[in-house]
């Protein structure tokens, strides 16, 4: 039987000098491709891959939108901005749930294994009917129409610009942002520790789909290590607000398994925040590969 492809849509970096427009066309093929793919494998199997990997095809669609968005019509951005979002969140619950039951059932009972399975093949279904009743069909051939036909250019055409630039313009307000989370990582709340992990999130995968230069070896490597050490952390509050719909007999067994689960995942969190730390400093010593070409010094960076 035919199955599709599972793929996180990553296109050709583009080379140094592409242009914007260039860079476009070869960011909406490989997001269009992806999305139809994993959406396709979401609706017609149960592997958690099919799920996981149309949100992150979501998300390179989102940093496509945003490093290109001077060179594309306002409804056309606004259209792929919100409706990535939207369909990433409905997407959500199900991811969460698949990771959570696949990590429960190693310390579940027959029976609690039973119930979280099918609890599970509820949160998959409900996830396709709120995929179908959001159009996300639509969305993904409106994509390849994107890709194939075009349509994305405003009225009035605008000059294109080099992609180079557009990379730049947008890591430059995401790592502004960042900073200033960052700079105070070790007291920060749940809901700015998690906004800063967003940050991260959207910087690497600019980084991404922008031109080769921008891929720092030494830089991708610091925000990789923090970005686990954060993914640590947030791995924790999702355990703890994690609810399945279970069998009223189960729920006992369901409460001491997590508790077992939170356990240990509290104990590695309080490591992980020390190191985040750390590596956060390693990453803010680094020189950030969007500015490297501006001429500053390793030790500017290190005291900025």
């Amino acid at each position: 039987a035919w199955r599709p492809s599972v793929t996180a849509g990553r296109p050709t970096p583009p080379e140094s000098g592409m242009s914007g427009e260039e860079a476009w066309r070869a960011a909406i093929a490989a997001s269009a491709a992806a999305v139809a793919a994993n959406l396709a494998m979401l609706h017609r199997f149960d592997d958690p891959e099919g799920p996981h990997q149309l949100r992150v095809a979501l998300r390179r669609l989102r940093a496509a939108e945003r490093l290109h968005r001077p060179l594309l019509a306002g409804p056309v951005s606004e259209e792929l901005a919100a409706t990535a979002r939207d369909l990433g969140r409905l997407i959500a619950p199900l991811r969460d749930s698949d990771v959570l039951t696949a990590e429960m059932q190693a310390v579940a009972d027959d029976a609690l294994s039973l119930s979280l399975r099918q609890a599970n093949t509820a949160v998959r279904a409900e996830t396709r009917s709120a995929l179908l009743a959001a159009g996300a069909t639509g969305f993904a051939i409106r994509l390849i129409e994107l890709a194939a036909v075009g349509g994305w250019r405003p009225g009035e055409r605008r000059a294109d610009r080099p992609a180079g630039a557009l990379s730049a313009r947008v890591l430059t307000r995401l790592w502004k942002r960042a900073a200033r989370l960052g700079d105070r990582l070790s007291t920060l709340s749940d809901a700015d520790r998690h906004e800063f992990r967003k940050l991260l999130k959207k910087i690497r995968y600019c980084i991404d789909i922008s031109p080769v230069e921008f891929r720092q070896k030494s830089f991708l490597n610091a925000l990789k290590k923090l970005q686990e050490d954060l993914g640590t952390l947030n791995d924790i509050a999702v355990l703890e607000r994690w609810a399945p719909a279970l069998e009223a007999d189960t729920e006992p067994g369901f409460a001491d398994a997590r508790a077992r689960l939170l356990q240990v995942a509290r104990g590695k969190g309080d490591l992980a925040l020390g190191r985040a730390c750390r590596h956060w400093r390693g990453l803010r010593a680094e020189v950030r590969p969007w500015e490297a070409g501006r001429g500053l010094s390793r030790h500017r960076e290190r005291n900025r």
